[in-house]
């Protein structure tokens, strides 16, 4: 690599790497058209990049949330803990999911002012409040979702896409706000809540929508 991925701890060549660890990254470059410096930075680890991706397949794999959505929330938490590292490569996703060439700008300026309808508003609104205030978050707050058409198993995926973004190590030097502590607080809120069934319908959609379902 000609530029480091991080700064203050070294980046391990990919040829030393375990197997399965330089196969994922391989597997990202090919599709992505280039290496996210997340990738490098977490590959210091072997054991807790198969962790740390692990899990982040199956946020956007197993969700009740349509991957639209997943890469909303995303790229607004980003841009309220300012990382512009994943407002650009999330929100690059989310012009693809949400077939919206000005979202991702949007949400990542103000997401109240983003064009989405009532439901993905107060998604949105929920997701920024965990990450600002976590502890104002409330039962109003996940009952608020779920008069949007958003089931318990749906708000439980909100905040776990919320919580995790704070602690991706993106390889810039700001980084994120990871001392916030935004997973413990959302675990303490929505756990005892969590459940049901999947979302089906019941969302208004994005116009231009890949998914129909926003």
């Amino acid at each position: 690599m000609t530029e480091p991925a991080m700064t203050r701890f070294p980046v391990p060549d990919e040829a030393d790497l375990p197997a399965d660890v330089r196969e994922r990254i391989e597997r990202e470059t090919e599709d992505a058209g280039f290496t996210p410096n997340v990738f490098s930075a977490l590959s210091y680890r072997p054991s807790q990049f198969r962790a740390f991706f692990e899990y982040y397949d199956a946020l956007v794999e197993d969700s009740a949330l349509e991957r639209a959505e997943i890469e909303m929330i995303i790229v607004a938490v980003s841009g309220v803990n300012d990382c512009l590292y994943c407002v650009v490569a999330h929100g690059a996703l989310t012009r693809i999911y949400a077939d919206a060439p000005l979202l991702a700008e949007q949400l990542a300026t103000n997401h109240r002012t983003a064009d989405v309808g009532e439901a993905h508003r107060a998604m949105l609104d929920f997701a920024v409040k965990l990450t600002e205030s976590p502890a104002r978050v409330g039962e109003d707050d996940i009952e608020a979702l779920e008069d949007h058409g958003f089931s318990r198993e749906a708000v439980w995926d909100v905040g776990a896409v919320t919580s995790f973004q704070p602690l991706e190590p993106d390889g810039s030097p700001r980084g994120h706000a990871s001392e916030r502590g935004i997973l413990h607080t959302r675990s303490r809120v929505i756990i005892r809540q969590a459940g049901s069934s999947h979302i089906s319908t019941g969302r208004p959609e994005i116009p231009g929508s890949k998914t129909g379902q926003q």
